[in-house]
């Protein structure tokens, strides 16, 4: 469950880390404090466990997670059972089957940093000895409770600590199960009598391995995953959540790349005696891109699919263009347009298994009014910037179906020929570079202000 969590966890900080690798820093007055060597190459870097991980989701049931720190069996603490006709002591206790589990779901909220993972266990058996007696007889041997279906959920929130690390606060944990089996070994004439008995002892197991297991959970989980993310070099402020400090830094790169003001080729329609050309086209906005509600990450039935909802703010646009007929009869003039807002919703699906291509599942478009002022024909200008201004906005809709239908073809096409795999394999490396070789110091804890009393003062 930790490795589950710290994978997350490093899905947002690569996602950071890809925007924020460029000319963005961020001093925290730290800086001194951190170890600056790289990790060496050896078995336990974080590009050889994801290596481990993409080949384990290349099967087609994969149970567990390789390198998870589960311990399997686990020990159990003796327990008493005891009723007025018989005490029943359960001893040697162990559960075993705690790391044949599978990733039911998952669910990330990238704004909020909270992490939803549900783990299902086919099985589950608590396998020891016990001790039977009774007034008059003494009845011992080994038993085997089997818990089936059972269900494992873990709510963790993470956030940005004092020195700009990633940190989990608040774990909670619970499990469920479907049905138990019993089976006690030389229970004889004793399984008879005491039958009422034994009906509880699988309620009573249960619900005594029950906070045994969550309280481990909570305490060893928690500072494994913090372990962890201290190694990681990446830091934040704590001003903003990191995704949106990504898109900041996005927005910066959407323009030093030039893609606003963007653009586009000129576009030149002709279709009988009449043509008009299309020239200078810019439109102007792009960068003004921002996070609508959550980003999300979910995972199942072994596929991840990564839910983005952007807007940006108004776009402006211009052109010139020129109006001809038959070559003879030409005129040209300028164009500006405004469009409110665009908005893109999209949900991109990848399987586990790296071999196969993302797929996108879903392309949503939406647009605000568009407003368009033309001048170079007179009279005409207005005519034509009414029926501008009219028509798009009544058939907005219609147009946007028809593109979306076309960009989600062109898009995946396009994602087709991704190589997944090979694209994870060419940056491994910058992950194992994100790590220290020491995690940072555990920030200390501040103590809570005491209240002070005035009431030997006189005023």
């Amino acid at each position: 469950m930790s490795n589950i969590i710290y994978l997350v966890s490093i899905i947002i900080i690569i996602s950071v880390e890809a925007v924020l690798a460029t000319d963005v820093e961020y001093d925290d007055g730290y800086d001194s404090m951190r170890p600056h060597k790289h990790v060496k190459p050896n078995e336990n870097t974080v590009s050889n466990q994801v290596r481990e991980i993409m080949e384990h989701y290349k099967q087609v049931e994969p149970i567990g997670l390789p390198g998870a720190p589960i311990p399997d069996p686990l020990p159990i603490p003796d327990m008493k059972h005891s009723r007025p006709i018989a005490t029943l002591l359960l001893k040697n206790s162990t559960m075993n089957g705690l790391s044949k589990f599978k990733i039911e779901q998952l669910y990330s909220n990238l704004a909020s940093m909270q992490v939803e993972v549900v783990l299902k266990y086919a099985k589950l058996e608590i396998l020891g000895n016990y001790t039977l007696k009774g007034w008059f007889s003494l009845s011992s041997g080994g038993f085997n409770v089997t818990l089936t279906d059972v269900y494992l959920e873990c709510i963790a929130e993470l956030e940005v600590a004092r020195m700009g690390n990633l940190q989990a606060t608040d774990i909670s944990v619970d499990i469920g199960v479907k049905d138990i089996v019993l089976d006690f070994k030389r229970l004889g004439f004793l399984g008879t009598v005491f039958q009422g008995m034994i009906n509880t002892v699988g309620p009573f197991v249960f619900d005594s391995v029950k906070p045994f297991i969550l309280s481990e959970v909570n305490t060893n989980m928690r500072g494994d995953i913090n372990k962890n993310l201290r190694l990681l070099k990446q830091t934040f402020p704590n001003s903003m959540p990191p995704i949106d400090l990504a898109l900041a830094a996005a927005r910066k790169l959407v323009k030093e790349h030039g893609y606003d003001p963007y653009r586009i080729n000129d576009y030149k329609y002709s279709p009988g005696l009449f043509s008009i050309e299309l020239s200078d086209i810019y439109i102007s906005g792009l960068a003004t891109f921002h996070r609508l509600g959550n980003m999300s990450i979910t995972v199942s039935n072994n596929s991840i699919l990564l839910g983005v909802h952007l807007s940006t703010r108004r776009l402006h646009g211009s052109c010139t263009w020129e109006l001809s007929l038959a070559g003879l009869v030409s005129d040209y003039g300028f164009t500006s347009f405004s469009i409110e807002y665009l908005e893109v919703n999209t949900k991109i699906n990848q399987s586990l298994n790296v071999r196969n291509s993302p797929k996108l599942n879903e392309l949503q478009l939406s647009i605000g009014n568009i407003q368009l002022r033309m001048n170079g024909l007179g009279t005409l200008d207005y005519i034509l910037e009414l029926l501008a201004n009219v028509v798009p906005n009544i058939l907005r809709y219609q147009i946007l179906d028809a593109v979306e239908g076309l960009l989600l073809r062109r898009i995946q096409d396009t994602l087709d020929l991704v190589d997944i795999e090979k694209e994870i394999e060419a940056h491994l490396s910058k992950l194992d570079d994100m790590r220290n070789t020491e995690p940072l110091p555990v920030q200390p804890e501040i103590p809570p202000l005491e209240d002070e009393h005035y009431d030997d003062i006189e005023f």
